[in-house]
C-alpha cells in the first residue's frame, strides 16, 4: 500500500488497540503510523490517537497541549474530537466552569454529526446537565440524540444514560424537590 494508506491504517489500528485495552500495541502501531510519510490530516489522526493515549497513560498536560494543537485544525472530523477532549481534561482539573463546558459542548454537538464522535459528545453534554441539575435539557438532549443515532455502536449506553436519569428522578424521588 501506499505510505498514506499505512499511515491510516496504522492510525486505525493503534485506536482499535485503545480500545481494546492493549496500550504496549497502540504504542507500536502509532510510531509504525508515524514513520510514513503521509498527508498532513492524517498524521492529525495519529496525534489524536496519540492524545487519547497519553490521557489513558495519566499524562493529561500532554494530552491536552496535543488536543488543543490538533483542534485548531481546520478539519471538524479530527478537530471535534480533540476539542471534546480539551473540554473533558479541562473540566476535570477544575480550569474550566461547567456552564463554560456546556456552552462548547452545545457547539460541538451542531458541527459534526453523525458518528462516534457525536454520541461521545452528547453523553458528555448530558451527563454534564444531569451534575448541574438540568435534567429537562439532559434528558431530551439524551433523547433526540438516542432516536436519531439508534444504529450506532455505543447508542446502547446513550438509552441507559437516558434510562438512569428517569429512574433516578422519578422512581428513586429525585425530582420529589423539584418545582412542578
Amino acid at each position: 500500500f501506499p505510505a498514506e494508506w499505512r499511515a491510516r491504517f496504522g492510525a486505525a489500528h493503534a485506536m482499535a488497540a485503545l480500545e481494546t485495552g492493549d496500550l504496549n500495541a497502540a504504542r507500536a502501531l502509532l510510531a509504525y503510523s508515524f514513520s510514513q510519510e503521509a498527508p498532513a490530516a492524517d498524521q492529525l489522526t495519529a496525534r489524536l490517537v496519540q492524545a487519547r493515549l497519553f490521557e489513558i497513560d495519566g499524562q493529561t498536560d500532554r494530552a491536552l497541549a496535543v488536543y488543543k494543537a490538533i483542534a485548531r485544525a481546520p478539519l471538524d472530523g479530527i478537530a471535534t474530537p480533540a476539542k471534546l477532549g480539551v473540554i473533558k481534561i479541562e473540566m476535570a482539573k477544575g480550569t474550566m466552569t461547567a456552564d463554560a463546558a456546556a456552552g462548547q459542548l452545545e457547539q460541538l454537538k451542531w458541527r459534526w454529526r453523525g458518528d462516534a464522535t457525536e454520541l461521545a459528545v452528547i453523553r458528555t453534554l448530558g451527563d454534564l446537565y444531569l451534575s448541574q441539575g438540568r435534567y429537562r435539557e439532559a434528558m431530551d438532549t439524551l433523547k433526540r440524540a438516542g432516536n436519531r443515532l439508534a444504529n450506532l455502536p455505543g447508542a446502547v449506553e446513550l438509552q441507559a444514560d437516558l434510562s438512569e436519569a428517569f429512574k433516578a428522578l422519578f422512581l428513586d424521588g429525585g425530582a420529589d424537590g423539584l418545582q412542578p
